[in-house]
């Protein structure tokens, strides 16, 4: 029977055992496009810094060149990695008062860099779309496969099914013409290779079409670029008017007429000819002639009759 204070003593033993084991979080690696390893691990409360140290198998333990931080504690670490896949990584986790050693085979856990270089050429007389890629380590073409996902303007995603190894190429076929496609790919270590279960991060999208507006489509815009072409117009022919009549003196006369000054024409009828309209018109002798009478009448006295009572 084990005696009560040594059940105490080994009690507190299990006690530390266990919340200093508890209080170093799991660690979590993946090689990062076959060129780093990043390792993560949950930061348990705010401040906590850890001590992380690694070696591949057949190495010595080196330390973390590069810490990851969030909230100013630190969460994962990140240093380089040559092509050391297949072999065991083995990481120790520390803060000081309890550590943690951990095994890890990252041979499936590779997460590649997105496609590059994604471009999309429609050909109408086919009715079809043709995309073309590049991977970020051409060394390992043969063993990647990708994965192609698009939508209609903004609909849904649709997903191709996975393409072989090695493809850098996919055709859509019987594709609308009025209608925008949005495209992106991503890509993983094919099986053939050791699959992974990660797959890369989608690649920068990019779009096609429409090579014909829609009816629904094209009806609106029409109205709106003849209303807007209209507005302009009757804009431009305003400020021109608006100008001419401004600058323009014969344009001022026609549409505002200036009274004539009689004097300037009567002055040469009063003061040269003294009132001779004749003269004045300047009327041909013979014309004056033909105007006088050419007979004589006599003359008859007239007076006015008294009446008589």
């Amino acid at each position: 029977m084990i005696p009560s204070k040594s059940f105490s003593v080994l009690c507190l033993v299990l006690f530390c055992v266990m919340g200093c084991s508890t209080s170093i979080p799991s660690i979590y690696c993946y090689s990062v496009n076959l060129e780093n390893v990043n390792c993560t691990w949950n930061c348990i409360h705010s401040g906590g810094n850890f001590t992380f140290r690694s070696k591949f198998e057949g190495e010595t333990h080196s330390g973390c060149p590069a810490y990851q931080y969030k909230d100013g504690c630190s969460v994962g670490c990140i240093f380089p990695s040559i092509q050391n896949r297949f072999t065991s990584l083995y990481t120790t986790l520390s803060n000081g008062t309890a550590l943690r050693n951990q095994t890890h085979d990252i041979r499936n856990d590779v997460k590649l860099h997105p496609p590059q270089n994604l471009t999309a050429l429609g050909n109408s007389s086919v009715g079809d779309i043709s995309l073309q890629w590049n991977f970020s380590k051409p060394a390992l073409e043969k063993c990647v496969e990708s994965n192609v996902a698009y939508r209609k303007d903004s609909g849904e995603w649709q997903s191709s099914s996975v393409l072989l190894p090695g493809s850098t190429s996919y055709t859509l076929a019987k594709v609308s013409q009025t209608q925008t496609y949005i495209f992106r790919v991503r890509c993983r270590i094919a099986s053939q290779c050791a699959e992974s279960k990660l797959w890369s991060d989608w690649s920068t999208a990019v779009s096609w079409g429409p090579l014909k507006p829609s009816a629904s489509a094209e009806t609106p815009v029409r109205n709106v670029l003849l209303m807007v072409f209209g507005v302009v117009t009757l804009a431009i022919i305003l400020v021109i008017m608006v100008r001419v009549l401004l600058e323009c003196e014969r344009i001022k006369v026609i549409f505002v007429p200036v009274v004539p000054d009689p004097t300037r024409k009567l002055n040469d009828l009063f003061y040269e000819f003294g009132g001779n309209v004749e003269g004045w018109v300047r009327i041909s002798p013979e014309l004056r002639e033909a105007f006088e009478p050419d007979f004589t009448e006599a003359t008859c006295a007239v007076r006015e009759s008294k009446p008589t009572v």
